[in-house]
């Protein structure tokens, strides 16, 4: 859940699969590292970015692929299609 960045998130799948292979696992990252635009916090990671994660996180032994900040509805419907297909 949350996590700096997406590459990290993907490290942590990696490992706690290959520690635990029988633990269920869920990811659910934050939609990119997080900055301050003025006083906007913005995350840059697309719904399209998002979504390949989530099959790198499936693959990798995932159960439950998801997002955390700066997540919309966008990103989680194309996390859904993609680990549907």
């Amino acid at each position: 859940n949350c996590g700096a960045t997406l590459d990290m998130t993907e490290g942590a799948v990696a490992k706690m699969h290959e520690i635990a292979p029988q633990t269920p696992l869920i990811a659910k990252p934050n939609a990119g590292k997080p900055r301050t635009v003025g006083r906007d916090v913005v995350y840059d990671a697309t719904a399209e970015d998002m979504a390949e994660y989530a099959r790198r996180f499936v693959a990798l032994g995932a159960r439950v692929a998801g997002g955390c900040c700066g997540s919309t509805p966008a990103h989680i419907a194309a996390i859904a299609r993609a680990v549907r297909d």
